[in-house]
């Protein structure tokens, strides 16, 4: 009608499901060993949804039909507590059960991770956090490494002690004689995450793009008793956006 041709290749055609799969899944909430799931039930589904199937995996493979459940839900939200490893990445998939024989298919995938996010990096492996030590503080902090790697998760065995409002000399020291970017956060409220007001204690300007760094820091007045996971980041191929990583050059360091 609008005096056109058209070709169309590649085409197939499927059957209509009876049922159909949830959509936007959303991670509400996250401990080291457990992962809260929320998704939207399915708008139209010829059967109605009787509950839903979720499957968790450590890899990004999908399930197909005959994958078995990792478990249900009867609502469109769970708590997934089983099996988990701390400060690992899962990926997560959810279908509808409309019948004991009829299932849909699964959703797209949701990245989520149990504790706190894993920082991404670029793929550089020549500059990375070489040395970082304290001076001053009740227990000083004195970390070394010979060789790169994008994450190191050094909270069982790197730690810092110090009380309210005392103050301690921090210094920060990239890899080789190149000039870098440095960060640290604290989770002062331990809520899984470097993002509240407060949290990144050290930041560079436009202008600090330096080979070393030191700073005094000073423990807030009224902080309690306990323990606190710290991030170090530095990048050497410009700022960083977030404590989970921006693919920029370099490497995060994690400590107590």
């Amino acid at each position: 009608s609008d005096g056109k041709g058209y070709y169309w290749d590649d085409v197939y055609w499927e059957v209509i499901p009876t049922c159909y799969a949830p959509t936007d899944l959303v991670l509400t909430g996250a401990t080291p060993t457990s992962l809260d799931i929320s998704w939207a039930a399915p708008v139209g589904s010829p059967t109605p949804v009787q509950e839903y199937e979720y499957y968790v995996s450590p890899t990004n493979t999908p399930p197909t039909a005959a994958t078995p459940a990792s478990g249900t839900s009867a609502t469109a939200s769970v708590t997934i507590n089983t099996g988990l490893t701390a400060d690992t990445v899962y990926y997560v998939w959810v279908r509808s059960r409309c019948s004991a024989t009829d299932t849909s298919s699964w959703s797209r995938v949701l990245q989520a991770t149990t504790g706190y996010c894993v920082p991404s990096v670029g793929t550089s492996t020549t500059y990375y956090l070489a040395t970082m030590t304290t001076t001053g503080a009740t227990v000083d902090l004195n970390y070394t490494a010979s060789s790169y790697s994008p994450y190191v998760n050094n909270t069982a065995i790197s730690s810092i002690s110090a009380y309210p409002t005392q103050s301690f000399d921090i210094f920060l020291d990239g890899s080789g004689t190149s000039t870098y970017y440095y960060y640290v956060w604290v989770d002062w409220n331990n809520n899984l995450n470097f993002e509240d007001a407060g949290e990144r204690i050290i930041a560079p300007t436009s202008t600090t793009y330096i080979t070393s760094l030191s700073e005094t820091l000073t423990i807030p007045a009224g902080t309690p008793y306990g323990s606190y996971r710290v991030r170090v980041g530095m990048s050497f191929s410009g700022a960083i956006d977030s404590s989970c990583g921006s693919g920029r050059s370099g490497n995060f360091v994690d400590l107590t």
